[in-house]
């Protein structure tokens, strides 16, 4: 491991710290922001150092984590599961000052993939996430602070290296920057620019006449950003500007990614946040969600299962917990409660005479009244499901009630499907 410091020694009394180690096999080096393998993720913001704690004791790895308060720390995290290819012998820290956190990262041989620099009462203080930098995860890197970005650029093209994480932050009156620094070579070289105080905008038209994707960006100011961004070479990445809480969940299960970078901030119309993220999804899923994004201004999304009856699997997913009017599709309930009381319960057969009172029309799909008649059980049953009739599907929900047929539903580990009215009403 090669390492790097601004030469200048500060003499910071050793506060209060937070460190925890998560042990796992070592994987071939490929960066989190290069990795397109599918994966589950998550996120959580405004979150104490104990939780975060609990949640790595779930197997988790965090990969982005951003300091949003000191006084308690609160957190905003992005963490992945810590196997397959995203296993990482890995360690986090909070509230180190920048000697401790250089001590912490000689001790372990480790390499910094996430760098947070503030302060607290006038003195610098680091949060940092790092990975073990030995065998085939070792590479060369550097990092520094207190320095200037100049300084940074100019090393960068020295030693032939890229810009991987920049921080700023103001020290007593006097803006400095913190930067991670990786040897572009290998695996790792990529066409790389950084931009300094740019608006939105600008980034995107950056990325456009660069044919770029968002590696690191970080938040200085209502619409500013220092960005750095390397070639596009066909990877799925979005990045999004200004999203509430419910947009950034929303937003990672519609488009199947996970994030990479997140910034929390404050506005008049409450916490916001700026994300960027990645596929994180199979290429099933990725095809299917592709297929239908632009689509629609609503939300979309798959769930493909295969059931056997030894087995079953997931083949794709996308927005799959997602709540939604599924229309004709719940159609499919009121035909299992049914075949259930023909073959399980034995109270009817499809035989069996079932009046139909209501009927619909190519300007009213809420069924209305009309002279009773009578049709077989199958008949009802083959009409709702070929034809789509909401006039037959009335008079299967008629006949057992929407208590009934909730009650399947919960039965079938449905626990978020409700008939809450006739359909097509």
């Amino acid at each position: 491991m090669q390492t790097r410091s601004l030469a200048r020694t500060r003499n910071l009394l050793f506060s209060l710290t937070v460190l925890a180690t998560c042990l796992a096999p070592a994987r071939a080096g490929i960066e989190d922001r290069d990795n397109r393998n599918p994966t589950a993720a998550y996120w959580a913001y405004n979150v104490s150092v104990a939780t975060m704690q609990s949640v790595i004791s779930q197997g988790n790895r965090v990969v982005s984590m951003k300091v949003v308060a000191t006084s308690p720390t609160l957190l905003t995290i992005a963490y992945v599961p810590n196997s397959g290819t995203y296993a990482k012998t890995w360690w986090w820290a909070v509230d180190y000052t920048p000697t401790s956190l250089g001590t912490l990262i000689a001790n372990n041989k480790a390499r910094l993939t996430d760098l947070e620099v503030y302060t607290v009462g006038g003195s610098v203080r680091m949060a940092a996430l790092m990975e073990l930098n030995t065998g085939t995860n070792s590479k060369g890197w550097w990092w520094y602070y207190g320095t200037t970005t100049t300084f940074i650029y100019s090393e960068a093209s020295r030693l032939g290296a890229r810009v991987v994480d920049l921080e700023q932050y103001v020290e007593g009156t006097t803006t400095k920057y913190a930067a991670v620094l990786l040897h572009n070579s290998g695996q790792d070289a990529k066409s790389w620019w950084s931009y300094l105080n740019v608006t939105s905008s600008y980034v995107t038209s950056r990325l456009a006449a660069n044919g770029a994707r968002i590696w690191d960006i970080d938040r200085i100011g209502t619409d500013r950003y220092n960005v750095t961004m390397v070639k596009f070479t066909g990877e799925y990445c979005w990045y999004f500007w200004n999203l509430s809480a419910s947009a950034v969940t929303d937003t990672l299960s519609q488009y199947g990614g996970r994030l990479i970078d997140i910034h929390q901030y404050s506005t008049t119309s409450g916490t916001r946040f700026d994300i960027v993220l990645v596929n994180s999804s199979n290429a099933l899923s990725r095809r299917v969600a592709d297929l239908m994004l632009g689509k629609s201004d609503g939300f979309s999304g798959t769930y493909l299962r295969r059931v056997t009856t030894t087995s079953s699997a997931t083949l794709a997913y996308i927005n799959g917990d997602k709540r939604f009017e599924p229309a004709s599709t719940l159609k499919t309930l009121h035909l299992v409660h049914t075949m259930r009381d023909i073959y399980v319960n034995g109270t009817i057969s499809l035989n069996s005479p079932l009046t139909v009172t209501t009927t619909t029309s190519a300007t009213n799909s809420c069924p209305f009244a009309t002279t009773p008649f009578s049709m077989t059980a199958q008949n009802v049953l083959q009409g709702m499901m070929r034809a789509s009739d909401n006039a037959l599907t009335k008079v299967v929900t008629d006949r057992y009630g929407m208590t009934a047929l909730n009650s399947t539903a919960a039965a079938l580990g449905m626990s978020n499907t409700r008939v809450n009215h006739h359909i097509g009403c």
